[in-house]
């Protein structure tokens, strides 16, 4: 949550984005700067790609951890006196305002009447609504969970805004390929009895398939808190359809206890469960508030699927972890785990209930898998890390050996900050899109002119770049004039890049969209950034004549749309255009 009751200050942040090559999602680091005037800015390597106005009667506001929300989603309507929302709000979506999405606000800002919301996950892999009724800003009622023109979950509320009765949630990352929901029963908003969990599969009509669940406690003298008992299967967070990942074991008073097993699922076929991890969790711990494991462990990282096994190996003292600990992969199932990382785990002197990371170490990158082996190493010292780090990369050849493809140097008094001069490796590297940045970093904040090149058949070649603010003139470390980008799936085939200006991190005129298609560089879209002067701030949005191309625009499907933004809303008649024909193919009409 953001609190804008603090003075002006930076906070890092992790989120997500869906690789489009593979389907999964991957983690993205992201920082919220909160400025004097009250304002939450998204920044995202230098670039301004949010701004939210806080208001006074806003206590905390939610941080938004998906990035094509972050970049997509607007809610529109009127504030009153007090800085409270009033009459009718609106939702954008990728500049379309949704019909019939929103609802009615009273003059002293509660909700009434009917709505029809966004679930919290809401994207475009995940299009999920939520309807029912508020009065006097609580739900009451049934509500329903919309997926498809299709009901997907349901639950009442009584006149205390409380869950009662038969229940069907969705997950908290609920989307098209991990299509998780829960089944039970809630008494006073408190969840009671068997909880049953339930896997639909995405590309035909299953049936869902229950795949987990246990029990929680009755006792109505918890008020409020619901208490897991016996025995529970539970799914990983980032369970989805490549990634099934359970965990089988016991709880006792909402503690995890004795042995746990972690199981694995392949997605094709008529498989079964195979155990691939786990440990033992403490019966009875000195803390009493959490559960603690204890003994030896063997973990999955949280993105394991099928091209990405990857397990860590070590030892657990009063739930933390000591001495060393291995970082194994397997190519494939059939293979045995081989060694290809880790290091060695100390006492935290400031926190007795964690463990450091000391010495030299051997890590994975967040994304790694069989066509994109990318590791690093270098030194921690308590918990931070120091001196040079390489970066090193291999082909999905498992016998090759690991070259040095970039690094640079750690700060040894500040730990974990960079400083000079580093070559770093796109979110999305792998072999068909080896991209890498080269620049210079101050504090931890690149700063100067950094450039980006693609490596295509063994020829490293610069294919973009440009400036970040020193600190003299705005604010450190923020993209400033003219830049050539990349889009983040940037690769043979779909080489996209994108040409215009920077502001202070913020896009301003016209900006250009390219693609090199047979060594010939084709502009294909495009339009101008400019400030919104019907809301307060003015922060710069897409307005008038726009070329878009699709998502996935690649030499294969050559789709673009051609229409009009006012002040980041499409209006009028926007025409979809496969450009490989040179012919509308479709013509999608906005209010105006």
């Amino acid at each position: 949550m953001i609190d804008h009751n603090k003075q002006e200050e930076t906070q890092q942040y992790q989120g997500f984005i869906l690789d489009l090559m593979v389907g999964r999602l991957v983690n993205i680091e992201f920082q919220i700067i909160l400025t004097s005037d009250n304002k939450a800015l998204y920044i995202k390597d230098g670039a301004v790609i949010r701004v939210d106005q806080l208001h006074s009667t806003q206590k905390q506001a939610e941080v938004l951890k998906n990035l094509e929300q972050i970049q997509h989603l607007q809610l529109d309507g009127q504030f009153g006196e007090n800085n409270q929302k009033i009459g009718r709000w609106s939702t954008i979506w990728k500049g379309e305002t949704l019909k019939n999405v929103g609802g009615q606000y009273s003059n002293d800002g509660k909700k009434n009447g009917q709505w029809k919301e966004l679930i919290r996950n809401f994207w475009s892999e995940a299009q999920v609504y939520e309807m029912g009724e508020y009065e006097n800003n609580y739900k009451k009622g049934v509500w329903k969970s919309i997926n498809c023109e299709k009901e997907i979950g349901y639950g009442e509320y009584n006149k205390q805004g409380q869950r009662i009765g038969i229940w069907i949630e969705l997950s908290d990352r609920f989307w098209n390929y991990s299509q998780i929901t829960y089944k039970g029963e809630y008494l006073n908003d408190k969840k009671i009895g068997k909880w049953d969990i339930y896997f639909k599969k995405t590309f035909q009509d299953y049936q869902n398939d229950e795949i987990g669940g246990g029990l929680y406690d009755d006792d109505q003298q918890k008020e409020g808190v619901d208490v897991k008992i016996g025995k529970w299967i539970e799914l990983s967070d980032w369970f989805w359809y490549l990634s099934q990942v359970t965990y089988h074991g016991e709880y006792k008073n909402d503690k995890k206890v004795g042995r746990w097993n972690t199981m694995w699922k392949k997605a094709y076929g008529d498989y079964m469960n195979e155990q691939i991890g786990g440990g033992q969790y403490d019966q009875g711990n000195q803390y009493g508030d959490t559960s603690i494991k204890i003994g030896e462990w063997i973990e999955l990282t949280d993105s394991f699927w099928g091209d990405s096994q990857v397990i860590y190996k070590g030892e657990y003292q009063n739930g933390k972890k000591i001495g060393k600990w291995e970082i194994l992969w397997r190519m494939y199932d059939k293979k045995p785990f081989q060694l290809i990382g880790g290091g060695q785990y100390d006492e935290d002197e400031k926190n007795e209930r964690e463990s450091v990371k000391t010495g030299n170490w051997i890590e994975l990158n967040n994304g790694f898998y069989n066509r994109s082996q990318v590791i690093y190493n270098g030194e921690y010292k308590n918990g931070k890390k120091v001196g040079r780090w390489n970066i090193l990369w291999r082909e999905e050849d498992s016998d090759q050996q690991f070259q040095v493809i970039g690094g640079g140097s750690y700060d040894d008094q500040i730990g974990s900050l960079k400083i000079g001069k580093w070559i770093e490796l796109s979110d999305g590297f792998m072999d068909n899109s080896q991209v890498i940045y080269i620049g210079e970093y101050q504090n931890g904040n690149k700063i100067g002119f950094w450039d980006i090149n693609w490596i295509y058949n063994g020829i490293n070649q610069q294919i973009g770049g440009g400036l970040y603010d020193d600190g003299k003139e705005g604010r450190l470390g923020l993209k400033i004039g003219k830049w050539v980008e990349l889009s983040y799936d940037y690769r043979e085939g779909s080489q996209i890049t994108y040409t215009g200006e920077y502001q202070n991190g913020k896009k301003i005129g016209i900006w250009d969209c390219y693609w090199i298609q047979n060594e010939s560089n084709q502009k294909i879209g495009g339009g101008s950034y400019d400030h919104d002067c019907q809301k307060q701030g003015g922060e710069r949005v897409k307005n008038g004549k726009w070329v878009e191309i699709s998502e996935k625009f690649n030499k294969w499907s050559q789709i673009i749309y051609d229409g009009e933004y006012k002040y980041g809303k499409k209006i009028g008649i926007w025409n979809k255009i496969n450009l490989k024909e040179d012919s509308i193919i479709d013509e999608l009409k906005y209010d105006n």
